[in-house]
């Protein structure tokens, strides 16, 4: 009797201990100084996921000379590296696009169920464009203020020809008086004709 309650004992304590583990997906792999199992360890190690950029292959070892992300350059087993990007990354990168997705119907079911119930449907591109648009009119306010003092400094000016020859009439003044001295001394100048000749 006592043997069966130390079995069940055992029994219950086996299940109620019990836990559920996986294999870990991290994987460790050294990189050496040469092609060889037995070379050296450069530290620190690599870690599953890091991206290799392969320099050459050893064909006799299989192991491939190779430069991590970090710049440091050494050696690699050929069997431990894959052409595509470790399946945690891509499950990760999967799960993002799921979210974005589930993001885009959730906008778009409230989309379709403000359309059936003839609401007016806001989208974030309708408040994008609507802050452009208030942005543009902003803009066109402005510059109808720059054109308005613009139009005032003008009117408290003269125009035209009157504000040229008033600005200028000094310069004009005595460039008149220069020509009449050159006509003078030209007319000076010249042997007299009569009127015979």
């Amino acid at each position: 009797m006592s043997r069966v309650v130390l079995l069940c004992g055992l029994l219950a304590s086996a299940f109620a201990y019990s836990e559920t583990l996986y294999v870990s997906d991290r994987l460790t792999l050294n990189l050496r100084d040469a092609p060889s199992s037995t070379a050296g360890v450069l530290r620190p190690s690599l870690n599953s996921g890091d991206a290799l950029e392969v320099l050459r292959r050893d064909r006799d070892s299989e192991f491939l000379e190779v430069v991590t992300e970090d710049g440091r350059q050494g050696w690699v087993h050929g069997q431990y590296v894959v052409a595509m990007p470790i399946a945690r990354e891509r499950l990760q990168a999967a799960e993002e696009r799921i979210a974005a997705l589930e993001g885009t119907i959730a906008e778009q079911r409230v989309e379709l169920e403000a359309w059936a119930s003839g609401e007016p449907v806001v989208t974030p591109a309708d408040e994008a464009l609507k802050a452009q648009i208030e942005g543009l009119g902003q803009q066109i306010e402005d510059l109808k203020g720059i054109v308005a003092r613009n139009a005032t400094r003008r009117a408290d000016q003269p125009t035209g020809m009157i504000r040229t020859l008033r600005d200028y009439w000094p310069v004009l003044g005595f460039g008149f008086f220069i020509i009449g001295l050159v006509i003078g001394f030209v007319i000076r100048s010249r042997p007299k004709r009569s009127a015979w000749s």
